[in-house]
């Protein structure tokens, strides 16, 4: 749907020789200005925390099976929840990359990143498989952001949930440089997505067959939509 705006707007190349830059100094850093991130990633012992615990909370099974899209090359979930088994899996398109990274300073990462678009999870992925499927800060990187929600609810099972954090308005705070295309936002109680040329989505309307949502903004201006799949309709 929106993959043509996408690569009308973006400076791909530049965004993805970006974001590796990024990446690579975090690690090169071990966490630059978060070092206990850092910290909490690499630990195969850490606990899962923040709006994470909301998720799993809602979950009843004691084998969760988890995928964290867009998840970069260490994953932000914590690999332990009270008794319960987290077997995680994490994609990002540029894991190959990443590797690279990782290998060159000796870090071995707990969940090893596996390469997928978020456009193409259901490619890589069984359909109503996962517990839950989580995307934090990428989604609005996508070249169609429409289609990897699409695509994340059809990996997660019925009565599985989905869920997004991401900056509000990310795209119009970084000028719609790079990959940054989309914005995610609330109006009037509703899940928005808008682009740069007037494009606008209201995705509680667009998925209401498929999740029911519940959102809100804290107070760093992210928003976090926690989304319940229904029965297939």
């Amino acid at each position: 749907m929106l993959t043509p705006i996408f690569y009308v707007t973006a400076n791909r190349k530049a965004g993805l020789r970006s974001e590796l830059a990024f990446w690579e100094k975090w690690i090169r850093t071990k966490g630059s200005e978060w070092p206990e991130d850092f910290k909490r990633r690499l630990d195969p012992h850490s606990a899962a925390a923040g709006y994470h615990l909301q998720v799993l909370e809602r979950i009843g099974a004691d084998t969760i099976h988890i995928l964290d899209v867009g998840a970069g090359p260490l994953t932000t979930i914590g690999k332990r929840y009270q008794e319960k088994t987290l077997i995680i899996k994490a994609c990002d398109p540029l894991a190959d990359e990443y590797k690279k990274i990782l290998d060159r300073y000796s870090i071995k990462a707990p969940v090893v990143t596996e390469k997928c678009d978020g456009e193409r999870l259901g490619e890589k992925y069984q359909s109503n498989y996962f517990d839950w499927v989580n995307a934090q800060n990428c989604v609005d990187h996508s070249s169609d952001p429409v289609k990897v929600i699409r695509e994340m609810i059809q990996i997660t099972k019925v009565g599985g949930f989905i869920s997004l954090c991401h900056e509000v308005n990310e795209a119009k705070l970084e000028a719609y440089r790079g990959l940054h295309q989309w914005n995610f936002y609330e109006s009037d109680g509703n899940f928005m997505v808008s682009g740069k040329y007037g494009y606008q989505l209201n995705l509680t309307d667009e998925f209401k067959k498929d999740l029911v949502l519940t959102m809100w903004i804290d107070q760093d201006n992210w928003i976090y939509v926690i989304g319940e799949k229904g029965e297939i309709q």
